[in-house]
Parts: C-alpha cells; structure tokens; sequence
C-alpha cells in the first residue's frame, strides 16, 4: 500500500462514488476489516501462522549470517594456505642459492685463486640470469691484511684490472675488498675494490661464516649499485684453505651472493595480484624490523568499509630473522554485504529456508574439506622433509644428513675440546645374497641389519647409509677414544648373527674401519678417509672383523 503524501486519501481504499466526502470512505473501511477476520477465523487463529513467519525469518537471518560467519572463516583459511605458499616459495629459492654458494665455495678451496676468465665462466655455465632471476652478481673477497694491501692492489692490476683500487676501506683490521663479481656489469665493475668488512653488518655476517663454517645471509645494507644507493643483501660463505677447518685460523676469504631486496622477492614471487599486499621485514618483529620490500608502499586502494584480512610467516634464513606480512581483499570477500543477508531472509521467507539448509551444510563440508586438505599437505611436508634427510629403504639417514651432523660434531667438539668416533661399516657377503635369494630378500637383509645396528646406538648416536650395502656411525661425545671399538666390536658381533627371511637363513658379516676425532683427524674428510682404508684393511685381512688403528 502506498501511502505517499502526494496521493489522494480515498486512493488507499477503493470504494464507490460517494457525496459524503472522505471520512465516509475511512469508516466504511474500518467497517471491513472485523467482517474480513470474521470469515477467516478470530485473531488467536492467525497467532501460530505469524510465529512461525517470525521463526521462519528468525532462523532465516542466523542462518545467513552464521553462513557470513563460515565464509569469512573459510576465506581468512584460504589467505592463510596461499600466504604460506609463498613464504615457502622464497625458502625454496634460498635454499638454491644456498647449494649455488657452496659449491662455488667448494671450487675456490679446490683451485685455490681462480683468473678472471675462468670465474667469468663459471659464472656463466651457472647461468643466474636465466634459471635463478633475483642475484645481481656471484663474487669473491680475499681476507687482505692491512699490511699487504698494496701488494693486493698490484696482483689485482696485474691480472686483469688494471684501474683496480680499494674503495671505502676501513680505518682499522683487515680488509675484504671485492676481487671478483660476475656477470661484468658496469655496476658489478663499479663493485670492485670496495671493502666490504667496513661495513658493521657485512663484518658481523663474514665473522660467523668464517668461526662455525656455514653459509650467513647478512642484515639489509644500502649499496651504490648502478645509478644510486639502493638495500641489498649478501648470502656469504666462508673459504678455507684445503685441509684447514673453521676453527684453525682465518679464513683464505669468502664467496658471496649479491642480492638487491626488491628485485629478489619481486622475482622470486613473481607479479602479485592487485587486491594482495606483501610487506617483507628484516629483524624481529617490532620497533626494530625494517621493511626491506612492500609491494603496495601506497596501500591497497580497495574497498574502505572493510578491513583487510592478514596473516603474517615467519622465515628464518642463514641467521636472518624475516616476516612476511600478507594483507588482502579475497575476491569473494569484496562482494559480501549487508544486502545480500537481507535478500537471502526475503527468500528464506517466502519458502527458500530449506535452501539456505543446505548453502549452510555445503559451506561446513568445505571447511571439513579445507582442513583435511591442510591436515595432507602438513603431512606431505613432512614425507618431503623426511625424504629429502633419509634413506628411503632403511629409513636411517643419508649422506647429506651425516654431513651436516658431522659438521655440527666438528664444530662443538673443536670448541669443547671433547671427541667423537666415526665408524665405516661395509657388509661382507650382501652381494652373494642378493644373487642368490633375489632382491627381496635382499632389501629385507638391509632393513634387518639397520635396525639391528640401529638398537646398540644411543639417541645421540647417528647411522646413516652411504649407499648399497656401505653404512657410517657417527658417535657424539664420546668419554674416551676406546669407547668407538666398544661399540664397533657389538656391531661386528650383531652382523655375524644369522638372519632368517623369508624362510631363509642367511649369513652375512661387517667388516668396520673406527676413526676418532681429533685423533685420526680434524676435518670430516681426512676423520672419513682414516675410516674408510681401516674398513678395507679389514676386508683384506679377512673380513668379519673391526679395526680402530692402522696396522
């Protein structure tokens, strides 16, 4: 009914011509009403149907918005689940960084000092600008004394870079110019020379890669790259002599990654969406982060009446500490409005509430799907990580774990002065039983044998496969060198008993080599080396059988 001022009265109620003016037509009306309800019944009849309208409408609008509710829960979910793809996306690339620097570190302790030529090439079969977008230049900065700066200088000169000089060096300590730094750029060029240990942040990053050995990405710092000062980062690794370890001295000087902040995250994440902000901070959260990259330093120009959704991941990188912070508008979130709840309840209203049933039902199946595909893909990170340290038959570890804990052993035995055994196991007669009673049986033989081993260990204790039928203990923190050919003598006892598979007795033996740090010893190659030719004395002499020394 309209009841507009601008309309006539009598307009309300339609009724016949009349000379007895308006308010004959408003009485004649009210006289209508008690005669409709008494043709439908009196009021208390109707007092059902309207609570069941108002339960109707009631149940409508909780309905809608306890499905506004699941919604935004589901789309901050979704936001989450990216965001964390992301994060996961720049860990990935700094690992491949990671692995790039140290096998660079590997050719300078190798080849000792390396021609501008051949680093040149190097860099380029590495191809950086192609497979890894984002690293402005791979370089190298010798450790100079202060008194042998000038002789620095002069080799420099001589090989290559005839307007070489040193530029910005400190006033005190040693110097770490910049000798090397590919592609050859003009702005890589204008690099060189330049002290790099002058700066706090770059000496701090260059100290503990050289005392613990391991690759250090250093704080944010502003560097002449090109036409201005612009915020870089450098991942640095320390680089020893051949045969020297960290804790021996200085370091011969340290390969580097160079990076420029916006254009490393920029390409490692590629082209964000619009309604998606990234702010990367550098430090722990608070007064003292400092934002390294924002891809809307401006904001994000989007809808004013609701607030963005954020979530935040954490990386730790190389003794870096940085946060990830996601702000966004989902573009479902964008389209929710007041509005809609109220066209949903009108529905709901004139016989729609079953399907608002369902739309509520639909929405908690997604969040039960949502939470399941979470639930997968946490644990399909951990098969990955699991994987990526293991061995996929034995289930012990492989070579990269051992080394990495064989380097942590080395690095806090050195500082504690205490020692550690290392143990060479091969298994004499494996390849006899496998001809003989098939594969099988012969991945069942393993399997037994490791875990076998693997009960006469402590937790501390490491075994780990170097492949075929070849394993290695790592014993940590040993009271006395003699405690390594205890345990290598059970072991040679429990390899001896025989097996039973498969209904097949099988008889196998180990021949064990024992070496002991810092005696055989003080780097993981030469501890291995000493090892690996004690086992294969033992093997020579017989097999079946340990030896912790040389004959």
């Amino acid at each position: 009914m309209d009841l507009r001022s601008d309309l006539p009265l009598t307009a309300a109620v339609p009724s016949t011509p009349s000379t007895s003016g308006p308010g004959s037509a408003w009485r004649q009306a009210g006289d209508r009403v008690p005669a409709w309800l008494a043709q439908r019944g009196n009021l208390k009849a109707w007092l059902p149907a309207a609570l069941a309208l108002a339960l109707a409408v009631f149940v409508g609008v909780s309905v809608w918005q306890a499905r506004q509710a699941r919604q935004m829960h589901d789309l901050a979910a979704d936001f989450s689940v990216e965001s964390r793809e992301l994060a996961m996306r720049l860990q990935e690339r700094m690992t491949a960084y990671r692995q790039i620097l140290r096998g660079t570190r590997s050719l300078w302790t190798v080849q000792g000092v390396l021609s501008r030529e051949e680093w040149w090439r190097h860099v380029a079969h590495l191809m950086l600008q192609t497979d890894f977008p984002g690293v402005r230049g791979l370089g190298f900065m010798p450790f100079v004394a202060r008194e042998h700066q000038e002789r620095h200088v002069g080799r420099m000169q001589r090989n290559g870079y005839p307007d070489y000089q040193l530029k910005a060096a400190s006033s005190e300590g040693s110097l770490a110019p910049v000798a090397r730094l590919a592609p050859e750029t003009s702005a890589n060029l204008e690099l060189l020379g330049t002290d790099l240990a002058s700066m706090p942040a770059l000496r701090d990053a260059m100290r503990i890669s050289a005392e613990r050995g391991v690759t250090r990405l250093s704080a944010p710092v502003m560097l002449r790259h090109g036409p201005g000062e612009r915020q870089h980062v450098l991942m640095l690794q320390a680089v020893f002599e051949p045969g020297s370890a960290p804790d021996r001295g200085a370091p011969f000087g340290w390969v580097f990654a160079l990076f420029d902040t916006t254009d490393l995250i920029a390409a490692t994440l590629g082209t964000l969406p619009p309604n998606l902000r990234l702010r990367v901070q550098a430090g722990r959260d608070g007064a003292d982060a400092t934002t390294i990259f924002d891809s809307h330093p401006a904001g994000l120009a989007l809808r004013s009446d609701r607030e963005p959704l954020k979530t935040t991941a954490p990386l730790s990188i190389d003794g870096q500490d940085w946060l990830l912070v996601f702000e966004g508008f989902p573009r479902a979130y964008t389209h929710l409005s007041p509005l809609s709840g109220e066209l949903l309840a009108i529905l709901v209203i004139c016989g729609l509430f079953g399907l608002s049933v369902v739309l509520a039902t639909q929405s908690r199946l997604g969040a039960l799907r949502l939470r399941r595909l979470s639930a997968e893909l946490e644990a399909s990170n951990q098969r990955y990580l699991f994987l990526a340290t293991h061995d996929a038959l034995t289930r012990v570890a492989n070579r990269a774990l051992f080394h990495e804990r064989l380097s942590a052993a080395l690095s806090r035995s050195g500082r504690h002065a205490r020692c550690f055994g290392l143990i060479y196991i091969d298994l004499d007669h494996f390849k006899q039983a496998n001809d003989r009673f098939g594969h099988e049986v012969g991945d069942l033989l393993l399997v037994e044998a490791t875990q076998r081993m693997q009960t006469l260990l402590r937790d501390t204790d490491l075994l780990a496969r170097r492949g075929g039928d070849e394993f290695v203990v790592l014993l940590d923190e040993l009271a006395e060198s003699a405690d390594a050919g205890a345990v290598a003598a059970r072991i040679c006892a429990e390899l001896a008993r025989p097996f039973t598979l498969q209904g097949h007795e099988v008889r196998i033996s180990g021949s064990l080599g024992v070496a002991v740090y810092p005696r055989d010893g003080g780097d993981a190659e030469a501890l291995i080396a000493v090892a690996d030719r004690r086992m294969y004395a033992v093997k020579k002499a017989g097999r079946n059988a340990w030896a912790a020394s040389d004959v």
